[in-house]
């Protein structure tokens, strides 16, 4: 009796409720120091866990431990343009990001890079980018005037407001994200120009710019469009990243048309103010070590110097941080660039294909890991990132700290892209997706179907035609009909509903419970087919699309209907 009793008591189940441990405390203490993968599977577990992820104060507290922990990065591989006169060619609609941890921790054995987000956008996204990163956001400028802001841990894309229009034909667009601690918002930022035009002597070949340059912001979370902020007193460089910290963005001056200065836009009183190069330079970037604006220059082909500015002065004050000889180690100056810093170590991009752990203190580098051929980049469909058609990989690397900033939440007049779906065989298709909510989890769902094969054969003799396929539903059960391609799909009452084709098997509806995600069969009425499609209905009044042109209001209880409006000819559509 007493070995039975010892035994249940070892076996008993050891809850949060059992040892008393209050929920606050378990929010506070354990669901905070979680990664955010963990969070979003928890949150589920009770209403308080779900409430307390959408709290300011959850979120920021998560960011505290996020930023306390060894510091990872994002690496987003790009193709790079070999010809930049070519639109087609220096422009994707697909964009990766892959996260490699914890780089100055440890040597880095695992060839494996987690992938974090897939998204697949309109063809507007330049090869060569400049990313940058704040709190877990990461902005994304493109060559349309269009800006992304991406959370790769919570895998929202978002498409923010069309910006205003940029004149020129060829460019890098640039676009920066900081935080403003006096509105304790995420603010994005970017510059345009209202005009440019380059003028060359007839005489003497000089050549001399006109230009006229703008600069706007974007608040997330407040306004549904960008705000023009004063012009900038200089051009900028288009090939410098920005910065954002301590409540200000920083832009370099492009000396080609004006002198090189720094731009600092302080997001207080949103004015702009001048800071001077360090001694001695005459090109360089940005970059925010430790919480420190540095200037990288490249002294020579075989020097690099950081500088750093003094922030305990009166005036602006340079102090060179280190200076390195890269012809000794048999580095390259091309792509040198600062990722991050911790202590006395630094990260170093070089090449845009390698990276070097820095010791400040002895000036001694070490390689790291070959993006290109250390590291396996395996996209959402199990196969493998491949480059090489166009030109030489490019791989941006940023530093990322993970967040729980959802940009859905905060960002106005959205666009929000979804991570990259399992690949559709089908050649010729027209792609379809249902959104709806579930009252069991609290959470809004978006369904697809999508095909792993997918084959028509032929009978030579009587000509007929037969399907052979394997047909899914996006990581639920497998479709045993296949889906008209042609009808919409439904979500009412706790399902999704879809309509099988009629040419490849029986004409059925399939119906999909968000209860128990499993499939089951409904027959379509006798006699059914497809003319028109009812839009919406009230009391006895219908109102019916027909040809997706005209709108008809159907009388249900008479059987008449009237034309109400055409809409490709009546209808203004204003941009």
């Amino acid at each position: 009796m007493d070995l039975e009793r010892h035994h249940q008591i070892n076996h008993a189940s050891v809850t949060a409720s059992t040892i008393n441990i209050p929920d606050d405390l378990l929010i506070a203490e354990v669901l905070a120091r979680l990664p955010v993968k963990s969070i979003v599977r928890f949150k589920c577990v009770q209403k308080s866990w779900l409430a307390a992820t959408k709290n300011d104060w959850f979120v920021c507290r998560h960011l505290k431990f996020s930023r306390a922990m060894p510091p990872d990065v994002l690496i987003v591989p790009r193709e790079e343009c070999s010809d930049y006169e070519d639109e087609e060619i220096g422009l994707s609609n697909e964009i990766s990001f892959y996260r490699l941890r914890e780089p100055l921790s440890k040597d880095i054995d695992d060839t494996k890079v987690e992938l974090m987000l897939e998204a697949v956008q309109p063809e507007v996204i330049t090869h060569t980018i400049l990313a940058t990163h704040c709190d877990g956001l990461v902005a994304i400028a493109t060559a349309t005037d269009q800006v992304y802001v991406s959370n790769p841990a919570t895998k929202e894309f978002v498409t923010l407001p069309l910006g205003s229009h940029d004149v020129r034909e060829i460019k890098i667009p640039s676009a920066a994200i900081g935080f403003d601690p006096w509105r304790n918002q995420y603010v994005i930022a970017r510059y345009f120009y209202h005009n440019y035009m380059v003028l060359e002597d007839e005489d003497t070949g000089e050549r001399s710019f006109e230009y006229d340059i703008g600069h706007e912001v974007f608040t997330l979370g407040l306004g549904h469009s960008w705000e023009i902020t004063e012009n900038l007193p200089l051009a900028i460089c288009p090939f410098a990243r920005p910065v954002c910290m301590r409540g200000a963005f920083y832009w370099c001056t492009d000396g080609m048309l004006n002198e090189y200065m720094i731009l600092r836009f302080d997001l207080y009183d949103e004015k702009f103010g001048m800071l001077p190069f360090p001694p001695g330079c005459h090109h360089g970037d940005l970059a925010e070590l430790s919480g420190k604006l540095c200037f990288v220059h490249a002294a020579n082909v075989d020097t690099i110097c950081i500088w750093q500015l003094v922030d305990d002065e009166p005036e602006p004050v340079w102090s060179q941080r280190i200076y390195i000889d890269v012809f000794s180690k048999e580095i390259s100056t091309y792509g040198f660039f600062p990722i991050l810093s911790r202590d006395t170590e630094m990260l170093i991009a070089v090449d845009d294909e390698k990276l070097y752990q820095l010791y400040e203190w002895s000036d001694t580098m070490s390689e790291l890991v070959d993006m290109e051929d250390g590291l396996e980049y395996e996209r959402a469909d199990g196969s493998k990132l491949s480059f090489g058609e166009i030109g030489r990989i490019m791989y941006h690397v940023v530093p990322f700290v993970e967040g729980l900033v959802y940009v859905s939440n905060i960002a106005t007049d959205e666009f929000v892209t979804l991570s990259l779906g399992i690949r559709d065989v089908h050649e010729i298709k027209n792609p379809t997706g249902a959104l709806s909510f579930d009252p069991w989890h609290n959470w809004y769902f978006v369904a697809k179907y999508f095909y792993r094969s997918y084959m028509v054969l032929e009978d030579e003799d009587t000509c007929e035609q037969s399907f052979q396929g394997d047909n899914w539903h996006e990581i639920t059960d497998n479709l045993t009909y296949v889906i008209s391609p042609a009808a919409r799909p439904v979500c009412m009452r706790r399902a999704f509903y879809w309509c099988a084709d009629g040419k490849f098997n029986l004409d059925m509806i399939l119906r999909f419970s968000l209860y128990d995600e499993k499939f089951t069969l409904e027959l379509f009425p006798l006699g059914s087919t497809m003319v028109f499609f009812p839009d919406l209905s009230r009391g006895t009044k219908m109102l019916i699309a027909v040809d997706n042109v005209k709108r008809y209001q159907c009388y249900e209880w008479s059987e008449t209907m009237l034309e109400v409006v055409d809409m490709g000819v009546e209808l203004d559509y204003e941009r």
